[in-house]
C-alpha cells in the first residue's frame, strides 16, 4: 500500500508539472510558479491525509487490510489533485484571472462542478462494488472540506460571494478544532449520527460555489443567494456541535427535529400558497413582452413550483433564470422576491402536500447505497 500511495502522490505530482507546463502558454513565469506552489501545498496535505491513514483501508465492519487503494480512493484522490489545481487560482493577481485567455475564467468554476460531481461517482463505485473502507470514509469527508474552503474562498477573493461566505468553507475546520480541544481537555465527545439534512446542505453549497465561480452570474444577484445557502449549512454544523459537546440531549434532539421538520414542512408550503396567490401578477408584469413559448415555458415552471409536482427541479431552474435576469441591470423587487422564494423551494424542498418529489428520495440517499453501513462526517455530501 505504501508504494501504490507514493506511486499516486508521483503521479499527482507529474500532473500538477503538466498543467503547469500548459499554463505557461498563457500567463507569465512567475505567476505559473505562484500557482505550483500553492497547489503543491494543498496536494501535500492530501497526501499526508492518505499516508496517515493507510492503516485504515479496510471495511468498515472487519480489520482486514486490503492490498490496494481501489478504484474508489483512486476517483477520491483525484478529487484532491483537482482540488489542489483550484487552489492554487487563490493568490494570483486578479489580473491573471480575468485577462487572458478567456477559458481562464471559466476554469475554477468548471473544475469545481467535476469535483462535486465526481464525489458522488467515487461513493457510488465504492458501495455498488461493496469496496468500501474506513480510510475512504476520512479521504472523503478531509477533500469535501479542503474544496468547499478553496472554492468559497476563491470566490470571495473574486469579489464573486460576499466576505461572510467564508464561514461555510471554514464551518468544518472549526467545529474539528473545537472537538480536538475537548479531547485535549478531557471534557465529552459524543459519536454523531449522520445527518441527510448536513449531506443536502453541503451538497447544494458545493454546486452554489461552483455556479457562482463562473462568469455568468452577477455578483449583487449572488450575494442576496448566499445567505440562503450558507444558513443551513452552518446551522447544520452549530447542531452538530451542540450534540457531540453533550449541550443538547437526545431527548431535546428529538423534539427539537420534530419541530424542525414541521417547519421544514410548513415553510414551503406557504411559499407555494404565496406563489399561487401572487405569481400570475409577479409573471405578468416582468415576462408580459416575452414571446409565446417563453411565457408557457415560465407558466409550466410556476404550475410546477406551486402544485410541488418536481418542485425542486422546477426551483432549480426558475432561480438560473431569475438570476440571469437579475444580473444585467436594476432587478425590480418583485424579481427579487420571486428569486427567493425558488430558492427557499429549492433548498428545503416543496414541502407538505407535493404531488411528487423524487428529488427528496435522491438527495436523502447514498450514492448506491443498498443500504450502507458507512457514516459520513458532516460535511460529506455522498
Amino acid at each position: 500500500m505504501h508504494r501504490r500511495a507514493l506511486w499516486t502522490g508521483g503521479w499527482h505530482i507529474l500532473g500538477l508539472l503538466t498543467i503547469s507546463a500548459c499554463l505557461l502558454r498563457t500567463w507569465p513565469a512567475e505567476v505559473v510558479l505562484q500557482w505550483l506552489l500553492q497547489a503543491f501545498v494543498v496536494l501535500s496535505y492530501v497526501h499526508f491525509q492518505l499516508f496517515s491513514n493507510l492503516g485504515q483501508n479496510h471495511p468498515p465492519t472487519t480489520r482486514e487490510l486490503r492490498p490496494s487503494l481501489g478504484v474508489a480512493n483512486g476517483i477520491t484522490l483525484a478529487r484532491g489533485l483537482g482540488a489542489s489545481c483550484l487552489a492554487g487560482f487563490f493568490m494570483l493577481p486578479s489580473k491573471s484571472l480575468l485577462s487572458g485567455a478567456s477559458w481562464i475564467q471559466w476554469t475554477p468554476g468548471l473544475l469545481y462542478l467535476s469535483i462535486g460531481c465526481a464525489d458522488f461517482v467515487d461513493g457510488f463505485w465504492a458501495r455498488h462494488t461493496l469496496t468500501e473502507s474506513v480510510l475512504g470514509q476520512r479521504l472523503d469527508v478531509e477533500i469535501d472540506a479542503m474544496g468547499l474552503l478553496a472554492a468559497s474562498a476563491l470566490a470571495v477573493r473574486m469579489n464573486r460571494l460576499p466576505l461572510f461566505y467564508l464561514m461555510v468553507g471554514a464551518s468544518y475546520y472549526l467545529y474539528k478544532l473545537g472537538i480536538r480541544y475537548r479531547y485535549k481537555r478531557g471534557r465529552i465527545v459524543l459519536p454523531l449520527k449522520d445527518r441527510i439534512q448536513a449531506r443536502i446542505a453541503a451538497g447544494l453549497n458545493m454546486g452554489f460555489v461552483g455556479v457562482a465561480l463562473l462568469p455568468v452570474f452577477a455578483e449583487k444577484v449572488l450575494s442576496p443567494a448566499a445567505c440562503f445557502f450558507a444558513m443551513p449549512l452552518i446551522a447544520g454544523f452549530a447542531w452538530d456541535w451542540l450534540v457531540v459537546s453533550a449541550r443538547l440531549t437526545d431527548d431535546a434532539a428529538h423534539r427539537m427535529q420534530k419541530i424542525l421538520d414541521l417547519a421544514v414542512g410548513i415553510a414551503p408550503l406557504l411559499v407555494r400558497l404565496a406563489l399561487l396567490v401572487w405569481g400570475p401578477a409577479v409573471t405578468w408584469t416582468i415576462y408580459k413582452s416575452l414571446p409565446a413559448a417563453t411565457a408557457l415555458a415560465v407558466l409550466c415552471l410556476w404550475t410546477m413550483m406551486v402544485l410541488g409536482w418536481l418542485g425542486r427541479t422546477a426551483a432549480l431552474i426558475a432561480a438560473c433564470w431569475l438570476t440571469h435576469a437579475a444580473s444585467p441591470g436594476n432587478a425590480p423587487q418583485v424579481l427579487i422576491l420571486a428569486l427567493s422564494a425558488s430558492l427557499v423551494l429549492l433548498i428545503l424542498g416543496s414541502g407538505l402536500w407535493s404531488w411528487w418529489k423524487p428529488e427528496d428520495v435522491l438527495l436523502s440517499r447514498k450514492a448506491g447505497s443498498i443500504p450502507c453501513t458507512r457514516r459520513s462526517g458532516p460535511i460529506s455530501t455522498k
